[in-house]
Parts: C-alpha cells; sequence; structure tokens
C-alpha cells in the first residue's frame, strides 16, 4: 500500500500544484465551465476573482496562483500518495472566496470563519481516500490557525450531474460537517471546529498514513 500524505502548498511545493492542474485528467468541472482542452486552466482562480472578472481558460490563471503560492498565501494543500500528487483543496479564511460574501453566506459567515471551496481529486484516487484525508486536514490546519468554523464548496460549485453532487455530500458528511441551508447543486455545509487544536499552536504536521481504502 502506497503512503498518503496531506501538506500545505508552500513554494517548494510548487511542481507538485503544476503536475495536477497540467494533467488534463484533473479538474474538468472547477468552474461551471468545461471544455476539452489539456489542462485545468482554471488554477483554481475561480473563487477568489469577482464573478465578472473570472476567466477559465485565462493564461493568467496560473500566474496568479504562483504569485499566490510564492508570497506564502498558503492556498490550499495538496494529498501526496506514494510521493505523487494526487489531490487538491483550497483553503483559507472565508473573506479570501467571492463566493463566500454572497447569499446564503453572507449572513451565516462568522470572521473566524474558513472555507473549503474546491475539492479536487485524480480519477484513479477517486474513493481511495485522498479527498477524505485533505478534508480532515484542512479541518486541522484551519483550527490551528484560529479558525472555528469551516464552510465546504459553495453552492453552485461543479456542473457535473447528479451523481458528483451526491459525493461531495456525502464526503462532508462524513467528515462532520452539517447541512445548514439548501443549495442550488450542493447545500451548505459548516463544520464547527471549537474541539480541534486551538489557535496560536503549532503550525498543522502533514498527515501520513497508508492507502488503504477511503479514510
Amino acid at each position: 500500500m502506497s503512503r498518503l500524505d496531506v501538506v500545505p502548498v508552500t513554494a517548494d511545493r510548487w511542481v507538485d500544484l503544476e503536475t495536477l492542474f497540467t494533467d488534463p485528467r484533473f479538474g474538468r468541472g472547477d468552474s461551471p465551465h468545461q471544455d476539452a482542452r489539456p489542462e485545468s486552466s482554471c488554477w483554481c482562480m475561480w473563487p477568489r476573482l469577482p464573478r465578472g472578472d473570472f476567466r477559465p481558460w485565462d493564461p493568467s490563471n496560473r500566474a496568479s496562483m504562483r504569485e499566490l503560492v510564492a508570497s506564502e498565501a498558503m492556498p490550499g494543500l495538496v494529498c501526496l500518495v506514494g510521493g505523487e500528487p494526487q489531490g487538491w483543496c483550497a483553503l483559507g479564511p472565508c473573506g479570501d472566496f467571492t463566493p463566500y460574501s454572497f447569499p446564503p453566506y453572507v449572513d451565516l459567515v462568522e470572521p473566524t470563519a474558513w472555507a473549503i471551496p474546491c475539492v479536487e481529486v485524480v480519477p484513479e484516487a477517486r474513493g481511495s481516500g485522498v479527498a477524505d484525508a485533505l478534508v480532515e486536514q484542512a479541518k486541522a490546519y484551519a483550527a490551528q490557525r484560529g479558525a472555528t468554523v469551516l464552510y465546504g464548496p459553495p453552492q453552485w460549485w461543479k456542473a457535473r450531474g447528479q451523481a458528483e453532487y451526491g459525493g461531495v455530500t456525502r464526503l462532508f458528511v462524513r467528515r462532520g460537517f452539517a447541512q445548514v441551508a439548501p443549495g442550488e447543486r450542493v447545500p451548505v455545509f459548516r463544520c464547527r471546529l471549537d474541539d480541534l487544536a486551538p489557535a496560536g499552536s503549532a503550525g498543522a504536521r502533514p498527515v501520513g498514513r497508508h492507502l488503504g481504502g477511503r479514510a
């Protein structure tokens, strides 16, 4: 069985993120736009830009994400299986992401709330525990930086059919999230982090385990 590690995307991990987002199998449906182009050119910038400003195939998306990583902003987590990048989740304070400033979040989101606007896994690793490990480590990372609440993907995330929405629902329920409002495509999910690591504790350490099924 291969070892699974979840680590923050820092400057030294840029190559892992680049490997994922230039893989033609990865990220189909990261935004409401789909295409047969050879890479996921949104580079997960869609939740960080105003809706009218985001262009899914704009070459500047890659440059913008690289700038975020180089600035030590830590835009998310990457999951490595046997040392190879197999999954990614965007992560940060809700204020970093445009969707959480619109209803219904505008009336729900607390000042100490963080969010996971996107979780993406390469096809061959789906159902193997990669997504579970990403969400679980996102909870720990956010809690260790003072977050008391973590939200799941925004309501209009993805556009790939009911089967995938059901998978998203099961993933977040499985990881301790509760549905707090209905959604256009996925429900609004929220997880309280009060019982996790307190603010001011040491930085989140990578998750390490052997991959032998869903977490």
